[in-house]
């Protein structure tokens, strides 16, 4: 979330107002390490499910792809992926 802060927060812009930058990405991990997760998964089901109905006519597209020079047997990482979701 921070990178895409970083990437792209000049698009939300007309959304939300943040005076003091994009929030570091310590700043999200204690905020979502605080969420309650019976709340969060209350709250999706109340406001996610009209969202869902609402895409019941359309294709969600995903993409995926994984990063060039990531590779897992030389970095001891499983690999940088990216992922796409949008609506068609």
């Amino acid at each position: 979330m921070h990178l895409f802060g970083l990437e792209r927060g000049s698009e939300l812009g007309d959304l939300l107002s943040l005076p003091n930058g994009i929030p570091s990405k310590d700043t999200f991990e204690r905020v979502f390490k605080s969420v309650n997760p019976d709340e969060l998964k209350s709250c999706l089901h109340s406001y996610g499910h009209p969202i869902l109905s609402d895409l019941s006519e359309k294709q969600i597209v995903i993409d995926g792809k994984k990063q060039r020079s990531v590779s897992p047997t030389t970095r001891g990482n499983k690999g940088l992926y990216l992922l796409n979701v949008w609506v068609s």
